[in-house]
């Protein structure tokens, strides 16, 4: 029979105040984690963690290096609500699985026997970068930044696509400062890069919300922030005036 364990006080150093102070991109290892999107990654590969896995690694690292007990911890991802203790058992083993970690060699959540969890590798915090367009691919999503954002198989892309058919310096996408208008090129891969079939090549094209991209083999799609109607009719205006332009010819 599961124990269940009540804990109605909010600790003062979650409230809503201090955790908006805390909004950063961590990294620490080979990975990065953006409090702002919640998206862990790894070598431009995003690692899945569900949102109590966040929450509590967020927590951890915001509070690192001090050991948060259990009794704080049941108090930030489960207020006034009766759980089981295996509960935080099965969050925190979520996230060192992500993490590659272990309990018995832990290398960053250091279990604090007979009191709670620490954060106990290095981290470097800067302030979050804004996520301007997602890639999705493969059942992964993957943040696009301004500036170039380079897809491949290399480890050192901003978004790493494992799929043999794709090349190590496959395609760039490139968000503009001051909006969120991107632009894709190929970068001479073998087996291309097309927008909603149509090969591209190394003059950037416009890619628009929810339009498919193959890349080689693999399918994705993007998601853009929206933008304004007349900053879209204005991107538009060349194409309308080449379909003005073809049908007076026609005519």
């Amino acid at each position: 029979m599961s124990v269940g364990m009540w804990y109605p006080r909010r600790p003062k150093f979650l409230n809503e105040g201090v955790m908006s102070k805390t909004q950063a991109v961590f990294q620490f290892g080979e990975f990065t984690y953006d409090s702002e999107s919640r998206l862990l990654v790894r070598g431009g590969t995003g690692r899945h963690l569900s949102p109590k896995a966040q929450q509590l690694l967020q927590l951890l690292l915001a509070a690192r290096p001090r050991a948060l007990s259990r009794q704080d911890l049941y108090d930030a991802l489960w207020p006034s609500t009766f759980v089981s203790e295996t509960n935080l058992a099965g969050i925190v083993n979520e996230v060192r699985c992500a993490l590659g970690d272990n309990a018995r060699a832990s290398q960053y959540i250091r279990t604090v026997h007979g009191f709670g969890y620490a954060f106990s590798t290095e981290v470097a915090s800067e302030p979050p970068a804004t996520v301007h367009a997602m890639l999705m691919c493969g059942g992964t999503s993957y943040p696009l930044y301004k500036g170039e954002n380079s897809i491949g198989r290399a480890p050192d892309s901003r978004v790493v696509l494992t799929d043999g058919t794709i090349s190590r310096r496959h395609a760039a996408i490139t968000i503009h400062d001051g909006d969120d208008v991107c632009f894709l090129r190929d970068l001479d891969s073998k087996n291309g890069t097309y927008v909603d079939g149509q090969k591209i090549g190394s003059t950037p094209v416009l890619v628009r919300d929810r339009v498919q991209i193959t890349f080689g083999a693999a399918v994705a799609s993007i998601k853009i922030r929206r933008i304004s109607i007349t900053k879209s009719l204005m991107l538009n205006m060349p194409q309308l005036k080449r379909q003005v332009a073809e049908q007076m010819a026609e005519a």
